[in-house]
Order: C-alpha cells, then sequence, then structure tokens
C-alpha cells in the first residue's frame, strides 16, 4: 500500500513540475513577489537528495489563449491525480493548496495590495507559556535581554529566556507565565488579548473588463492585455484590534516587546 501511494503522489508531482516547466517556457512572467517562485528545489531527506514543491508561490504570468488553455487541461490533470493521491492516504481536501494556480481569460488589468497580517489569541490562566519578546542574538543584546528580564521579575512576572531559530537566523526569547501576566494586568481568563505581526499578506484584485475577482495572490496564469499596478494598503477599518480594544503595556515599556496586549473587550475580532 505504502509503494502504491509513494507512486501516486510522485505521479502528482512529476505532473506539477510538467505544469511549472511548460508556464516557464510558454509564459510571460509579469511579476514575482517576495521571491515566491514557482518551481520545486532540492532537498536532503532521509539520506538523500529530492525534489520538494516550493511551499508557496507569488508569481504573475501572462500567457496567449492557446497556451493558457494547455496549462488549464494540465493544471486539472494534475488535481485529479492530487485528489487521488489524497485519497489513498484516506485524506479528503476541503480546498487546494495555495501554490496551485488560478487561472484568468480576458485580464485588463491586476492590482496587487499588501498589507501586515496579524494573528492573536486570548490569554488563559492556565495557559501554555508566552513569548512576548524577541532579539536576534549579538553580543550587544545580552546586556538588553538581562536587563528586560530583571525588569520584568521586579513587575512580579517570573521571565526565562530560551533559544530558537526564526528563518535560519538565531534568537532568543523572553517566556512569562500567563497567570503572571494577567495578574499583573488586573484582569481574569480570557480577558487579555495577545496580537503579533505575522507577516504580509498579499492580494490580488483581477479585472476582466468591468468584472473584479479579489484573491490572495498565488500562482495566477493570466491571458489578456493587462498591466500589473502596486496599491496603496487599506486604511485599519473601525473594528480593527487596535481601534476597538484598549492597548496595554508595561510600565516603562519593554525593549525587544513583539506582541501587543489588548483588553479583550468584545468577543469577535476581525483580523487579515
Amino acid at each position: 500500500m505504502s509503494l502504491k501511494r509513494s507512486e501516486q503522489w510522485n505521479k502528482f508531482y512529476a505532473m506539477e513540475r510538467q505544469l511549472f516547466d511548460f508556464v516557464a517556457d510558454n509564459g510571460q512572467l509579469v511579476r514575482t513577489i517576495d521571491d515566491k517562485p514557482a518551481e520545486y528545489v532540492i532537498s536532503h531527506r532521509y539520506q538523500s537528495l529530492i525534489y520538494v514543491p516550493p511551499e508557496s508561490i507569488r508569481q504573475v504570468y501572462r500567457l496567449d489563449a492557446n497556451k493558457l488553455s494547455e496549462a488549464k487541461d494540465k493544471a486539472n490533470a494534475m488535481i485529479l491525480e492530487y485528489t487521488k493521491a489524497m485519497a489513498e492516504d484516506n485524506k479528503v481536501s476541503k480546498r487546494l493548496p495555495a501554490r496551485f494556480p488560478q487561472i484568468f481569460s480576458g485580464v485588463t488589468k491586476i492590482n496587487i495590495q499588501t498589507n501586515e497580517a496579524y494573528s492573536s489569541f486570548l490569554v488563559r490562566t492556565y495557559g501554555d507559556p508566552l513569548p512576548i519578546a524577541r532579539y536576534f542574538t549579538n553580543k550587544t543584546q545580552e546586556d538588553t535581554i538581562n536587563k528586560a528580564v530583571c525588569k520584568l521579575r521586579a513587575l512580579g512576572i517570573n521571565a526565562i529566556v530560551l533559544d530558537s531559530t526564526v528563518t535560519g537566523e538565531q534568537a532568543k526569547y523572553i517566556f512569562v507565565q500567563p497567570n503572571e501576566l494577567l495578574k499583573y494586568f488586573g484582569l481574569q481568563d480570557e480577558e487579555l488579548r495577545c496580537r503579533r505581526s505575522s507577516g504580509t499578506q498579499y492580494r490580488a484584485f483581477v479585472y476582466q473588463g468591468k468584472e473584479k475577482v479579489r484573491t490572495n495572490i498565488g500562482y495566477l496564469l493570466c491571458e489578456g492585455d493587462f498591466d500589473v499596478y502596486d496599491t496603496l494598503p487599506q486604511e485599519p477599518r473601525s473594528h480593527k484590534t487596535e481601534l476597538c480594544k484598549t492597548q496595554l503595556t508595561f510600565d516603562g515599556g519593554l525593549i525587544g516587546q513583539h506582541v501587543e496586549f489588548y483588553r479583550a473587550e468584545i468577543e469577535t475580532v476581525d483580523e487579515d
């Protein structure tokens, strides 16, 4: 069974690579964002070298009508093999991977919008220790980290420092106990919300004449006479976290703090 499953996945991966090659050979690359190309890379796995797919793609290609039709046929065949591979693993895919192609005909314009994305969660009294400050390691940071730890402990918050690696770069994090954090701010269970930046969100607005399709930018295969434009970020809406909640801070601030704290005054939060 495992051999059959492996063969099925290999068939899908081969078809996906063929699609990438076909588009690269027959299309015009109009835009690449954040160095996310449509290509497999060589990786060490189980003491051998294998090709692995990209985690995500942010590219816009232009193809003529005939080549786009061929690309669509290849994409549909590839998706079928992906569905078979998932079925052999007893899995059902509710949505296709973000790197799969999105295909548009008659495109007249594409607007790309970037916004800072956030993730947030409520602090629970008996939850896991929380990372609240981050420092990329060098000799000059050691003194800063020690001062931050001493400051938190003076506030009644027992801070510990742990090493981690972020995108290949060594860093140190300060962790605190959630119950001590809640006590410091004078809040109860789930009355405090932590929020941190989770990167950049990219959206594409694809225009087909008067019609407009909004989508997360990924692997866009387009036909038509169009240009790609960058648009200004959206203004924060009135129901975003920083506008509808009371922000809380440590007395005197904390150097290296990479999360924000808010009093959880309402239950729902709209985060991009």
